[in-house]
This record gives structure tokens, C-alpha cells and sequence, in this order.
């Protein structure tokens, strides 16, 4: 049997381009819609909005659900500084977006964004207030963890073989040591302002996966229980 390797090297190379041509077709339509950015709404009561409308600068609205517990799927904002707004329903063609608002804005160098939704009964238009995380691949890289302290107790521990310090109310972006997919062990006591003993908090073996982020959050909550925490994972978006 001859083998035309000829045809072989061209079919192969005719293989490679495109696929190479529809990698670069998805990046591009990707980049075409905009940044991409999903929602949360973080420990949200049973009375807590369904959904929200997002009002970007153009005046354009994009109706998201408010998840409770995972984040929405990925909807896209326009590129460049953008204030985005959120109102409970559908404004009228000629409507403005009521000053009072929520509101946060997304800088121009992000190209991704999180949302985190918190109740705020002090506002008439939506009874809410948002964080934005900067989600960037430079920033928050995949197969890391974002941990935000909203307590005001200290954690410390290990996650794996890796000690960890996290301080109240600070943030701090966690890299595992392993680097492989699977579980690792994670250990982490609270230390309370005013007890002399550290309480334990975390005892767990997380999985870890190299195409995943993960958010951890540790809210607080009145004594004596003054903390609890949840932890989100986060495909790329």
C-alpha cells in the first residue's frame, strides 16, 4: 500500500487552520458582544427580587435572574468605563434611570466582572446595593480562590500545605500549591475579638480544578455564632 503523504501533510494542515479559524471565531464573536459579567445575590431573604434590569450608559437594559446560590449565566456589557444601573422593572422608552439607583461602576480595564447583590432597605428604586470583582484573567486567574472577610473575626489555617491569614473585612486571592485537579484538605480556625480560645471553622476537603475560580465569602453573623461562610465555583465565562 503507497500513502500519498502529499495529501496526508495537506489534509492535516487543512485540519489545523480550521480549527485554528474556529477558536478565533469564538474569541472573536466573544469579543464582539462585550465583556462578560454574572450575578449574585448573596444571602438573599425569601421576599429578596427574582430578577433586575441592568442599565448600561447607552440606555440599553438586560434583564438577569438574581441567583442565590450559584452565579447567573454570563450576560455582556459594552467595553470601556461603564456605570451600570439596576431598577426592579422596565423603564419607559423615554425614561431616565431614576438617579437614585443602585449603581456600580466597571472600569475599562476589566474584561470580566462578578456581581454581588446585597439587600439595602434604604433604597426607593430596588432595594439593593452591588459590589463588582474584578474577574480579569490577570487578576483572579483560573484554579484560584477569591476569599472576601465581610466579619470582623480573623481566619487563619491551611489550605493544603499552604498557611493562610485572612484579616477582617479584607480580601485576598488564594493560589493553591498543588496545582493539580483533586481535593485538597483545608483547615481554618476563627479567632474572635474577646475569646481567648481560636474556634474551629473549616474542616473540609475542598476539589480543586484548574479551569475553575472559586469565591469564598465569610459573612457575619450576630453571637455568639459571629461567622459562617459560603464558598461559590465559577466555570470560565
Amino acid at each position: 500500500m503507497r500513502i500519498n503523504y502529499q495529501r496526508c501533510n495537506t489534509f492535516i494542515v487543512f485540519v489545523l487552520v480550521t480549527n485554528f479559524l474556529c477558536l478565533f471565531s469564538v474569541a472573536q464573536d466573544k469579543s464582539e458582544k462585550g465583556r462578560a459579567v454574572k450575578i449574585l445575590y448573596l444571602q438573599s431573604g425569601s421576599n429578596a427580587p427574582a430578577e433586575t434590569y441592568v442599565h448600561t450608559v447607552k440606555g440599553e437594559a438586560i434583564v438577569t435572574p438574581l441567583p442565590r446560590s450559584n452565579f447567573s449565566k454570563t450576560f455582556y456589557i459594552p467595553k470601556g468605563d461603564t456605570k451600570l444601573a439596576f431598577t426592579a422593572g422596565a423603564l419607559e422608552e423615554d425614561e431616565e434611570v431614576p438617579a437614585e439607583a443602585p449603581s456600580v461602576l466597571i472600569p475599562a480595564s476589566w474584561e470580566k466582572a462578578l456581581l454581588l447583590v446585597f439587600k439595602d432597605d434604604k433604597n426607593v428604586v430596588m432595594p439593593i446595593r452591588v459590589q463588582a470583582i474584578n474577574a480579569s484573567s490577570n487578576h483572579f486567574k483560573k484554579g484560584s480562590m477569591y476569599m472576601i472577610n465581610y466579619s470582623k473575626v480573623i481566619l487563619f489555617g491551611t489550605l493544603d500545605t499552604k498557611k493562610l491569614v485572612l484579616k477582617p473585612e479584607s480580601t485576598q486571592i488564594f493560589e493553591y500549591p498543588g496545582g493539580k485537579n483533586g481535593y485538597y484538605p483545608v483547615k481554618l480556625d476563627a479567632k474572635v475579638k474577646g475569646e481567648k480560645r481560636n474556634r474551629r471553622f473549616i474542616r473540609q476537603m475542598w476539589s480543586y480544578g484548574t479551569d475553575i475560580r472559586h469565591l469564598l465569602f465569610v459573612i457575619p453573623k450576630k453571637a455568639p455564632i459571629h461567622a459562617t461562610y459560603y464558598c461559590a465555583p465559577i466555570r470560565d465565562f
